[in-house]
């Protein structure tokens, strides 16, 4: 597998678009597509920009993922266990969709266990007052 194509991997892994990937990276899509394709290589500066982003720019470059990228998938495996709890203790039978979401929230944002259950909280009032139109 060649570095383009890794990048758009990691780029469709992180759910980002070209032109998002781009705009990271400082570059345009035009840009994105063309390193995506292998027909320009990218400078140090985008590498940089994509690392500090979280783009896993060990793996593009190498095939092998960093450290940081198992981390961060124990760190998120521990957050959906946190969130389950919690919502767990919130309703009897959460919504396994839902959770999803607040899963990546948290994970994404650093939430303590206090914001999640303040946030499972607002959810299930906002379902009780008729809040949700997909109920």
């Amino acid at each position: 597998m060649s570095i383009g194509e890794r990048l758009r991997e990691e780029r469709e892994r992180l759910e980002l678009s070209q032109t998002v990937l781009a705009e990271l990276g400082g570059v345009t899509r035009i840009s994105q597509g063309n390193y995506e394709s292998g027909k320009r290589k990218p400078k140090a500066d985008y590498w940089n920009a994509l690392a500090e982003a979280g783009v896993d720019v060990q793996y593009v470059l190498t095939g092998m993922r960093s450290n940081k990228f198992e981390a961060d998938l124990r760190d998120l495996a521990a957050v959906t266990k946190r969130v389950m709890a919690l919502a767990e203790a919130v309703s009897p039978r959460p919504d396994p969709i839902r959770l999803g979401s607040l899963r990546d929230i948290a994970f994404q944002n650093h939430l303590t266990d206090t914001q999640i259950t303040i946030l499972l909280n607002l959810l299930r009032q906002a379902r009780e007052a008729d809040f949700w139109l997909d109920k």
